[in-house]
């Protein structure tokens, strides 16, 4: 076995982690689809998250883990990888804070929307409903004429 037990352990723990993550999955989404007592709402908000969280979890395996693995492991193969830590390993690391939040707000769509509609590409639309706005407007009015009444008293 020799110089490559680690590289066999390693590729073993991952074989492990990904089979559980496959067979998970679909149990998770067929448990979350069969749910009646959830909303629609509610259902999407839950579908939108999960696919948000699985990407989250790929992104760190080919952002971060993947090119730090390969460039770990050129040297026992013989491999001269230079030039993949003086660009590819370096930018990958550097970029992964920066597409982790991109990822989530690609796949959440109220964020998404914020996101467009700060950036313009979207029509703003109002998040307060003319009924609170306007019922509380009245019940303002109504205070101010009640105390201006008793005044002129």
């Amino acid at each position: 076995m020799g110089k490559y037990r680690y590289l066999l352990i390693f590729f073993a723990c991952f074989d492990v982690a990904y089979s559980v993550a496959e067979l998970l999955t679909p149990i998770i989404l067929t448990k979350i689809s069969k749910n009646c007592a959830m909303s629609k709402n509610t259902l999407a908000m839950h579908r939108q998250l999960f696919k948000a969280l699985v990407i989250q979890t790929c992104i760190p395996i080919f952002a971060s883990f993947l090119p730090t693995v390969i460039a770990w492991y050129a040297p026992i193969f013989q491999i001269n990888l230079t030039w993949w830590n003086n660009y590819i390993c370096i930018i990958a690391l550097a970029a992964f804070p920066f597409i982790d939040p991109i990822a989530v707000i690609c796949f959440i769509p109220s964020y998404k929307n914020t996101i467009l509609e700060w950036l313009r590409f979207k029509k703003f639309t109002s998040t307060t409903t003319p009924s609170t706005t306007d019922a509380a407007s009245t019940v303002s009015r109504k205070q101010t004429t009640n105390n201006s009444t008793t005044r002129n008293e």
